[in-house]
């Protein structure tokens, strides 16, 4: 019987401390980071960012109805949210921090032409104060014929963007220079526009 009585003292002094153990609560997680770190806005945000966008811009009441949200691509820290506004593309690297959306930067796209510049872009290198581990290359299509961009980078990888709805792009390379790239523009019988900074 004491043998007995033992044998439970001790099963009963291991399952404790490992009871105890699992009681504790977790710290960090999705949860915690996402109230006290900084990333990316999530599709709800959105109007925020409209908002704050014509703001920044300092747009008048027309003008910020005219402006629009094309396509947003996210990293581990920020946004990046392609909008076009008449004469004034651009692409806005946006990031929330608790509840409260930012605006870190604005970056223009250039103005194109249908005729002639039909793609416009601009880019975004690795090791940015904002991304630094991450480049981008992003821009507008402004040719309603070209169904596709196609990106050849200087370490041959090849990335293609389908660009039918969104008439824009942002390509997201991490740890590459963007600035030495091939851009095609694809279309109904091939290549439309092409231009190669590598």
């Amino acid at each position: 019987m004491r043998y007995l009585i033992h044998c439970l003292l001790v099963v009963a002094l291991i399952m404790l401390p490992a009871c105890a153990r699992q009681a504790v609560p977790k710290t960090g997680g999705p949860a915690i980071q996402g109230v006290i770190g900084q990333g990316p806005v999530s599709e709800l945000d959105l109007p925020v960012v409209e908002r704050l966008l014509a703001d920044h811009m300092k747009l008048s009441a027309d003008r910020a109805r005219s402006l629009q949200i094309r396509q947003t691509a996210h990293t581990r820290r920020v946004s990046y949210v392609l909008y076009s506004i008449p004469n004034n593309d651009g692409l806005a690297v946006v990031t929330k921090q608790g509840g409260n959306v930012r605006i870190l930067e604005r970056i223009p796209i250039p103005p194109g032409d249908p005729q002639d510049q039909l793609v416009t872009y601009n880019t975004i290198i690795a090791g940015n104060p904002w991304d630094p581990d991450n480049g981008v290359l992003f821009g507008t299509v402004h040719n309603p014929y070209i169904k596709s961009i196609e990106a050849y980078f200087r370490d041959t990888t090849k990335i293609k963007a389908d660009v039918t709805q969104s008439r824009g792009f942002i390509i997201i390379r991490p740890g590459t220079d963007t600035r030495f790239v091939q851009i095609n523009a694809i279309g109904d019988g091939g290549l439309w526009w092409t231009k190669d900074t590598r």
